[in-house]
């Protein structure tokens, strides 16, 4: 592109064209609004390649120009401009130029040009210019005009000639011939020298255009987007990322990089895959895997080079070793190696998983009720129950004073459990939590503590006493999880101490529902604030901010 000034080179910069010699600007409305002839063709093929008809396009433009016709050919004039800017340019070429010449080498072409530009076939003039197919079969749109056998001798020239005479320059017509007769001269002279150098010039140009895969930025974009719309995410991956700022390809690598993120797995459920992939292509790797009876994990981080995560780990055994993640077009191969493996390690592992696999949220492993009680008559510790692959979280210290009562909820459950002395002088489960609706789903027994066989079943809001102190509220102690949840302990986990619990739940049963007993206090964690006095126990459900309610549980006051 030249400046309408000084004819220096034009480079655009922030929507403006730049002169590089006198620093001048052009609006891009100024630059290609006055375009004489305007050439349609196709860029690039189905695979990104540059096209023969583009390379046609090429030699007339440049004879084009060289005869100082304003000519708009997309290659050269619009080659740094993209989105709307590019949009513009063509729009405004296209309205500017009284002749418009379309290049084809196949009737589809042909056709689909021709209904880009149909508006125009009555307002400008149209010339065909084809190559190596049968003129009869351009489309009926222009099968009227005189149309150009490219692959004719002299066929460039003709059109030069008529391009000047529609354009008023039929002048320069002989100024052509004999300047080409000059040419030709020359030429001759020099032909026999420069035969073989010319044979190797023109065997390395049809190699660079048609053997390699060079193309414009915006065409290679183009093409990357074509590949992952059909799912070959890992060659779009790379060609964005060779596409380095160019647009949205950083929205588009997070895009592809997205659809690994996730949970899989493989080993019927005994092996499981977490891979996190953030925007600075770091990622975040955890391998968990049942083996020999053991839970084993790994957790790493890793950098990402295009579709490759090598990482280097050590185990929860403290096992070392090494491993890759190949993401494929289907899904991802995970491949591990440890340098001292045992029975008691992760192992080597060589797992593929598939994308229509993947889960956004990890998988919840399968626990009952039943299970739980089992834990608990079976004096499993915390680290037992975790290396059946079981994550917990931490939700309170009951008794922060003597032996900790620590209470954990098991991670994507409603369950829980209490780890603490259990008499044997061993931190292991003393009992569960299992939500309301699981232990009796038709009653409301959430205010009663009461004992069945050999278990006893306490609301997290009663307090029953004694030396057990099972549910007593320390420090203002308030989560959702345990105030929806029973806290159930049995004979056998409670070594020493399940009388005492036992008859602390029957003198707190026998009292609330005595006949001395007319108005306690709902929600309180003591069920010991019962009252026959109405004005003491107004007060007192004042004074704690309770509802209070009679033995059949009818509201008599609200605060």
């Amino acid at each position: 592109m030249k400046c309408s000034i000084c004819n220096g080179t034009l480079r655009y910069k922030n929507g403006l064209y730049v002169c590089e010699s006198c620093g001048s600007t052009q609006q891009i409305s100024s630059t290609f609004q006055n375009e004489e002839v305007f050439i349609a063709y196709v860029e690039n093929d189905e695979f990104g390649r540059r096209t023969k008809d583009s390379v046609i396009a090429q030699d007339i433009f440049n004879k084009l120009q060289a005869e100082g016709i304003n000519t708009f050919y997309e290659r050269v004039s619009a080659a740094e401009l993209v989105g709307s800017d590019y949009n513009n340019a063509i729009e405004i070429a296209t309205n500017s130029a009284k002749i418009i010449i379309v290049v084809g080498s196949s009737a589809e072409i042909f056709t689909n040009l021709i209904g880009t530009y149909q508006k125009f076939l009555g307002d400008k003039t149209f010339i065909p210019v084809y190559s190596q197919i049968n003129a009869y079969k351009l489309p009926s749109e222009i099968s009227n005009l005189q149309a150009v056998n490219y692959d004719a001798i002299g066929s460039v020239a003709d059109i030069i000639k008529s391009i000047l005479k529609k354009l008023g320059k039929a002048q320069n017509i002989d100024v052509i011939t004999e300047t080409r007769k000059e040419k030709s001269k020359r030429k001759r002279i020099m032909s026999y020298s420069l035969g073989v150098i010319g044979i190797v010039i023109v065997s390395v140009c049809i190699y660079i255009v048609f053997g390699t895969h060079y193309v414009l930025d915006s065409k290679k974009y183009e093409y990357a987007q074509n590949l992952e719309g059909n799912g070959n995410y890992i060659e779009a991956l790379k060609m964005y990322i060779n596409l380095t700022d160019y647009k949205d390809t950083a929205n588009r690598i997070d895009a592809i990089y997205d659809k690994y993120n996730g949970y899989f797995y493989g080993n019927n459920g005994e092996l499981t895959l977490y891979l996190n992939i953030d925007k600075n292509a770091n990622s975040k790797i955890e391998i968990t895997r049942q083996y020999n009876g053991e839970h084993i994990s790994i957790q790493t981080e890793a950098k990402v080079e295009e579709n490759i995560i090598s990482f280097e780990y050590k185990d929860s055994l403290n096992n070392r070793g090494s491993g890759k993640i190949e993401l494929l077009n289907t899904g991802l191969k995970l491949t591990v190696i440890t340098d001292e493996k045992d029975s008691q390690s992760i192992s080597n592992i060589e797992q593929e998983f598939k994308l229509s696999d993947r889960n956004d949220a990890p998988q919840i492993k399968s626990i009952s009720q039943k299970d739980l009680i089992n834990w608990m008559n079976n004096h499993l510790t915390l680290q037992d129950i975790q290396k059946m692959g079981f994550q917990t979280e931490f939700i309170a210290d009951l008794y922060p004073v003597g032996n900790s009562q620590n209470v954990y909820k098991i991670t994507n459950t409603d369950y829980g459990i209490m780890i603490s002395d259990n008499g044997r002088n061993a931190e292991s489960v003393v009992g569960i939590y299992v939500p309301f609706e699981d232990v009796f789903p038709d009653t409301d027994f959430s205010y009663v503590p009461f004992t069945l066989e050999d278990n006893a079943f306490i609301p997290y809001k009663v307090y029953i006493g004694g030396a057990t102190n099972l549910m007593y509220e320390l420090g203002g102690i308030e989560t959702d999880f345990l105030k929806t949840t029973y806290f159930i302990t049995s004979k056998e986990a409670t070594v020493g101490i399940w009388e005492e619990i036992v008859n602390s739940i029957n003198r707190l049963y026998d009292y609330n529902n005595s006949n001395d007993t007319e108005y306690y206090l709902k929600n309180t964690t003591s069920g010991s604030l019962v009252y026959n006095d109405l004005d003491e126990a107004v007060k007192a459900a004042i004074k704690y901010n309770f509802t209070l309610v009679d033995k059949n549980d009818k509201v008599v006051f609200i605060p």
